[in-house]
């Protein structure tokens, strides 16, 4: 049997831990926000505002959909159940989520908060922000191609959450 006192100690330390964690990755994430922002705004300066946010965004999302091209190799578990686990393994600390729908072929989430979506808003450039969202639908499809995406509403446009399904599609 555990002591009490000693478990306590135990989540205290977890939970202090987890808060620093945080804390690095949400400073990471300014710091990469902003940099993406002052680049963007400089190419748009330069070549016009349609000209610039495009190389932007092209120079920014081509890297992204090339790593989302990249199939699991073929041993590996590509269901909807492992592409969501690995989804909330990456979101871990830059979003706050709660699963509302856990079926064998759909899953469903609510995102209440994303560190781009705070930091992109408060920097007023939501247009860049939506970058890291484009990819969402893509990332599930190259993980396997029976996985479809749904999104209606999205933080980043000021809703109140963003709600992600994902789904088998029926052949």
């Amino acid at each position: 049997m555990v002591d009490p006192l000693v478990e306590l100690i135990q989540d205290e330390v977890f939970d202090s831990l987890r808060r620093l964690v945080q804390q690095r990755l949400w400073m990471v994430a300014a710091i990469c926000a902003q940099s993406m922002v002052s680049l963007t705004e400089a190419l748009e300066r330069e070549l016009g505002r349609a000209k610039g946010f495009e190389m932007a965004r092209r120079a920014f999302v081509g890297p992204v959909e090339n790593q989302c091209q990249l199939a699991p190799s073929p041993d590996k578990d590509r269901t909807l159940q492992a592409y969501c686990s690995g989804l909330e393994q990456g979101c871990a600390g830059t979003q706050e989520w709660v699963r509302v729908e856990d079926q064998p072929d759909r899953i469903g989430y609510r995102f209440h908060r994303c560190v781009w979506a705070e930091l992109f808003r408060k920097l007023g450039r939501p247009d860049i922000g939506h970058w890291f969202c484009d990819g969402d639908a893509d990332s599930a499809r190259s993980f396997n191609p029976r996985i479809g995406f749904e999104r209606t509403r999205v933080l980043m446009d000021g809703d109140p959450y963003c709600d992600h399904v994902y789904y088998l599609e029926t052949e």
